[in-house]
């Protein structure tokens, strides 16, 4: 069993602790409707219930996130996601893991911020506001008037039982559980409680992770999570010193050639540094012929281009050099399509929209458009 594997007898109890929680809210809800009892409407209000809990839940992380300071990356219900610092909304085709109802993406961009305790503010604000919105419905439900009469619906029940979900919600997070891809607010809380001195290295790991999976690109995130994560992956034995080196060089690199206007000449100095202390490889070489095309002005960035077998992963940065290229000899025609293919191999990669490439698309565009020189 892995550490994120939760004990069979775990996933049982939690099991059934949610079988009967859904029984209970039903049968709350389902009393809302005296006159004509009925499941029909009470699963109804249930699942609206749900959804007004999570949503309630996702906010209470987004603004714990705002109190500590720190950035949000991504707010999501269900599969709908935005991506806030590309101002993207999506609808996620492939959902990250099963059974995750929502969740929430926020890192600190300053290191002085990086402490377990704002972590333990920002994943303690969910369950939070679970336990606020419950507070709400009871008290609510309270003071809610006497009906006189027959009445068809009993909105102060339906107020209660919203509550109710709202408390099994909260309960259901805090409860320590983890299993791959996934872990509850009561596991990472657990964990900070019993390992905060060594919180810091896994958790820059996981921010690099998420910048690469929500597509933040290199000009807006902090270089400091970039290098802790690269110290981290060092000190676990999966990279070693010239892997972190090389690392931290191919971020330095791609953080100025995605930040417009692009300094060329720092950015030619790192490139030919970086091949004489690493030799070539695709990545450096698409961004050598990329360079060259669109901030170079040079006709001969062809003979730039990678030549070797293309990787699935760098598949979008090498079609952009070679649009790039074929945009600065003047074959319209061909670098359309290229554009084409990198846009397709971008969705194929990540529903979320990529800025950096967005920008190289308008690069190429321009160098489309104007006269060829």
């Amino acid at each position: 069993m892995t550490e994120t594997e939760a004990p069979r007898w775990h996933n049982i109890v939690r099991g059934v602790f949610i079988g009967i929680a859904t029984v209970t809210l039903i049968v709350i809800y389902s009393t809302a409707y005296p006159m004509a009892p009925s499941t029909g409407p009470a699963v109804f209000w249930y699942f609206i219930g749900g959804f007004v809990c999570i949503v309630v839940h996702e906010a209470g992380h987004a603004i714990a996130a705002k109190v500590v300071r720190w950035r949000m990356i991504v707010f999501s219900v269900g599969p709908v996601a935005f991506q806030f610092l590309n101002r993207n909304l999506v609808w996620m085709r492939r959902h990250v893991v099963k059974g995750v109802a929502g969740f929430v993406v926020a890192a600190p961009f300053r290191e002085e911020l990086a402490t377990p305790r704002r972590w333990g503010i920002y994943v303690a604000g969910g369950l939070l506001a679970n336990l606020l919105l419950a507070s709400f419905c009871v008290v609510a439900w309270l003071v809610w008037p006497v009906s006189h009469g027959l009445v068809s619906l009993h909105p102060d029940r339906l107020v209660l039982g919203l509550g109710f979900q709202s408390l099994f919600i909260a309960s259901l997070a805090a409860i320590p559980y983890s299993r791959p891809g996934f872990s509850s607010d009561g596991h990472k809380l657990r964990q900070i409680w019993f390992r905060s001195s060594d919180w810091i290295g896994p958790q820059s790991v996981l921010w690099y992770v998420a910048f690469f999976r929500y597509k933040v690109r290199l000009a807006d995130r902090s270089s400091w999570i970039d290098k802790r994560a690269a110290v981290q992956l060092r000190d676990t034995n999966a990279f070693t010193q010239e892997d972190m080196e090389k690392f931290l060089e191919t971020i330095e690199i791609g953080t100025i050639l995605d930040t417009t206007p692009v300094d060329a000449a720092q950015a030619r100095r790192r490139l030919d540094a970086f091949k004489r202390c690493y030799g070539d490889s695709e990545w450096r070489s698409s961004c050598d012929a990329y360079l060259a095309a669109i901030w170079e002005a040079d006709r001969e960035a062809a003979l730039r281009l990678w030549q070797g077998a293309g990787t699935t992963d760098l598949e979008p940065l090498r079609l952009a050099a070679e649009a790039a290229v074929a945009a600065r000899l003047g074959d319209k025609v061909a670098a359309k399509a290229k554009l084409a293919a990198m846009d397709s191999a971008l969705k194929h990669e990540s529903d979320f929209r990529d800025a950096t490439f967005r920008d190289i698309r308008r690069h190429v565009e321009r160098i489309m458009l104007g006269p060829v020189g």
